[in-house]
């Protein structure tokens, strides 16, 4: 079966948008066939995220007779399973997330670390573990200093649930998918939470040393990193 990925989130501005981009652009990084999909309708944030600019995509008098549609689910899993894609990401509006959660092989909720945010989030996973779905779950906007009180805490309540701890980034950078960026830490962490969602696990985040510590350019690193990314079978 095609994984299924469904990134969602309890309230809005928590990320959920620039994570499945990340999500997406990590595991290409690793050698999968990505479908990216956006699921909001009304809002359409995700092209904005992967850096697509207003008209890069030409318009084609061929849609005056052939009927443009948005896309259904089962057209989507059945052209998957075809062999076009090896995994499917799909940014979900919070309001929907037991809705596409219970379509969806894995579910991932992103919350940041705001007070107010991780009990609202505590409670999405408790909706959705009351169906049956145990969510992975993203910190979004991390501290490693400021938020070691908060950090301790999650140990009692989300930590086994937490696939990836990503840092704060600055607004230039989320307007683009950092994980094409190896020398970002933001982006290595996209690329770890991704690989924890490829193999199912929740390992712990550890720092790598900053490239230059190499003494050697960041291309020559970009077979460890993909590693990192999820794909062993890097060529």
């Amino acid at each position: 079966m095609i994984p299924f990925v469904s990134v969602t989130s309890g309230e809005t501005g928590s990320g959920a948008t620039t994570t499945a981009v990340n999500l997406a652009v990590s595991l290409a990084l690793g050698g999968r066939r990505v479908l990216l999909i956006d699921c909001a309708e009304k809002a359409g944030c995700l092209a904005g995220a992967a850096g697509t600019a207003d008209g890069s995509v030409p318009y084609t008098p061929l849609l005056k007779i052939m009927r443009a549609e948005t896309a259904d689910l089962s057209s989507i899993k059945h052209e998957a399973e075809l062999g076009t894609f090896e995994w499917i990401i799909a940014d979900v509006p919070h309001m929907s997330y037991l809705t596409w959660g219970e379509l969806s092989s894995h579910t991932v909720l992103v919350t940041t670390m705001e007070e107010s945010s991780i009990p609202c989030a505590d409670g999405v996973v408790g909706k959705l573990e009351s169906i049956g779905i145990s969510p992975a779950v993203i910190l979004n906007r991390y501290d490693p200093e400021k938020d070691s009180t908060m950090a301790a805490c999650l140990s009692y309540t989300l930590s086994d649930n937490v696939i990836g701890w990503i840092t704060h980034m600055k607004a230039s950078e989320s307007a683009f998918p950092v994980a094409l960026y190896p020398d970002q830490d933001s982006a290595q962490r996209f690329r770890h939470a991704a690989r924890n969602l490829k193999d199912g696990t929740n390992r712990s985040y550890r720092t790598l040393r900053p490239l230059s510590a190499y003494g050697r350019g960041w291309k020559k690193l970009t077979s460890f990193l993909q590693f990192d990314a999820g794909d062993r079978r890097i060529k």
